[in-house]
């Protein structure tokens, strides 16, 4: 019996896991800026139009002021404009 529910509790962490993968595989735009040696500006300008790219918006209260934007960008993406930049 403990076997059983210890296996029923080790598929639940894998499960929760898989659903952590999808997170794991974006980067934020400071991280990839560190890991590029780049600044946060121009690391923001190379993504925020690139296609794939998530974007989360808070309007803000004001209606005079920017919202804001927070980006998350799937390796994927970081591959096909590193890719793109190094074919220059």
């Amino acid at each position: 019996m403990e076997a059983q529910e210890n296996a029923g509790n080790a598929s639940a962490r894998n499960t929760a896991g898989t659903n952590n993968a999808a997170a794991d595989e974006c980067l934020t735009v400071k991280e990839f800026a560190r890991k590029h040696k780049l600044s946060d500006d121009y690391a923001r300008k190379l993504f925020e139009h690139e296609p794939g790219v998530l974007k989360f918006t808070k309007p803000h209260r004001n209606t005079r002021k920017r919202p804001y934007v927070t980006l998350r960008i799937p390796k994927e993406v970081i591959n096909r404009v590193l890719e793109r930049i190094r074919g220059k």
